[in-house]
């Protein structure tokens, strides 16, 4: 499956290589309760970039803990060579800070509020991660899986309109860029990167 995919994009490219990092604009929904910014369910500019730094970190294998790699994965542990940068540009071409805050219709949200959630703030996924962050009571976070032909993605959704990630805002950002008010066991930013995995097509 990915063979093909690759011919077909040497196809399209003239076979040249490039060796700049692909950038993957990211968009932040914060569906906030009203609080002002940096409390509670509004997180601080500062926390969110503190996630984004995770994401580039662990996709990159730069991780300060990848020596704790289990032994199994290491022959094929390696790099993602890609950029996760806050959006510089709306879909409408003003100038953004990659950061959309809304107040929610909800103080709490499940997955069963998927479409709920993601219509109350949404850009056009084929130009940016859409990343919603709000108060999740059943789950830590969610993903949308791509289209694909491959093994265990054959049911993934269509919807263009649902396509990104979900993350509770108690599990954004680390520890280790501030005194974030984070679950005591999920404090490292962890959890968006799994959730940014599946979004990739990665299966646990």
């Amino acid at each position: 499956w990915l063979q093909q995919k690759q011919k077909v994009r040497s196809g399209h490219i003239g076979a040249q290589r490039t060796k700049s990092t692909y950038q993957i604009p990211v968009v932040f929904h914060i569906i906030h309760n009203g609080e002002a910014i940096g409390i509670s369910s509004n997180l601080s500019q500062a926390q969110i970039q503190s996630q984004l730094s995770v994401l580039n970190k662990d996709f990159k294998r730069l991780n300060a803990d990848a020596g704790k790699t289990p032994a199994e994965f290491l022959p094929v542990a390696g790099a993602f060579d890609v950029e996760f940068v806050l959006a510089k540009q709306s879909p409408e071409g003003l100038v953004s800070d990659g950061i959309v805050r809304v107040k929610g219709s909800k103080t709490s949200w499940s997955m069963n509020d998927n479409y709920t959630l993601k219509s109350l703030s949404y850009w056009p996924a084929e130009d940016y991660l859409n990343i919603w962050v709000a108060n999740l009571s059943d789950v830590l976070g969610y993903a949308q899986f791509p289209v694909s032909g491959l093994p265990g993605l054959e049911n993934s959704s269509t919807n263009r309109l649902t396509d990104g990630v979900v993350i509770s805002y108690t599990v954004v950002g680390s520890i280790d860029d501030g005194a974030f008010n984070l679950q005591p066991n999920f404090r490292k930013g962890r959890t968006t990167t799994h959730e940014v995995g599946h979004f990739f097509g990665l299966r646990h």
